[in-house]
């Protein structure tokens, strides 16, 4: 009985990793909204129109940002970070140069982080069925850094002082 168990919890195991390799499609374009933590700040983002940052609590219109992002974080100073429409997969024919993270303020794009910017090894990048993942944009942190984990390190970035990571 307990080999049979045994044998059962193999099979849980190599069914969860295949399931983990596996893409699922995207979900279709969708309203997002995004918080600062203080929250201070608050984004929406709508399918056909484009990217909105509010200044709370009177629902102030600060700026926009052309288009509909699903990928979207907000500082507690008021930068903007949007993120790779992919999300976490790159095709398999990415390249190097491929802009991962958008950072926005004042109504200005001002810089741009590439996948070379934060992955180093780029054979590191995970093979899925479809694509490559890369890792994941976790959001800004009580510094006011954004985080982002990487398939081989995490990545804290200051936006208003940006520098490609050590």
């Amino acid at each position: 009985m307990k080999m049979m168990a045994k044998l059962n919890l193999i099979l849980l195991c190599a069914l969860v990793s295949i399931s983990l390799l596996a893409d699922e499609p995207l979900l279709p374009p969708a309203k997002v909204v995004a918080w600062s933590a203080n929250h201070h700040y608050f984004v929406e983002s709508l399918p056909d129109g484009d990217t909105t940052v509010y200044r709370m609590p009177k629902k102030t219109v600060l700026w926009k940002i052309p288009g509909w992002h699903r990928s979207v974080f907000v500082s507690d100073t008021g930068f903007i970070a949007i993120g790779y429409e992919g999300i976490n997969l790159l095709p398999q024919d990415y390249r190097p140069d491929i802009v991962l993270i958008q950072l926005w303020y004042d109504g200005r794009l001002v810089h741009q982080i590439r996948l070379a910017n934060l992955v180093r090894n780029l054979t590191l990048l995970r093979r899925t069925v479809t694509h490559f993942y890369w890792g994941m944009i976790n959001g800004f942190n009580r510094n006011n850094q954004l985080e982002v984990a990487t398939v081989e390190r995490t990545v804290l970035i200051d936006p208003k002082t940006w520098k490609p990571p050590n």
